[in-house]
């Protein structure tokens, strides 16, 4: 399970049943919403009893200048769209 949050077209929980990427699952959620600010994106993921936080310029991971954001993500990953 991962959590999508914010300006997207359904927020909520996305069972995944394989691999995942960051883009796929803004998909999966109905893509980003005409309000959304593709340039804050949040990923949300807890390692080592820790909360890590890492901001995403959406624009640029899906022209292929920040392709390394594209992250496969993890059970309990949130992402926010602000």
């Amino acid at each position: 399970k991962v959590f999508v949050l914010g300006e997207v077209t359904t927020q909520g929980v996305l069972n995944l049943r394989r691999r995942t990427r960051l883009l796929e699952a803004v998909a999966l959620a109905g893509g980003l919403s005409k309000f959304a600010d593709k340039s804050d994106v949040l990923l949300l993921r807890f390692e080592d009893g820790k909360e890590i936080r890492t901001r995403i310029d959406y624009r640029k991971v899906v022209s292929g200048e920040k392709s390394e954001l594209n992250v496969y993500l993890k059970p309990g990953d949130t992402i926010i769209v602000n």
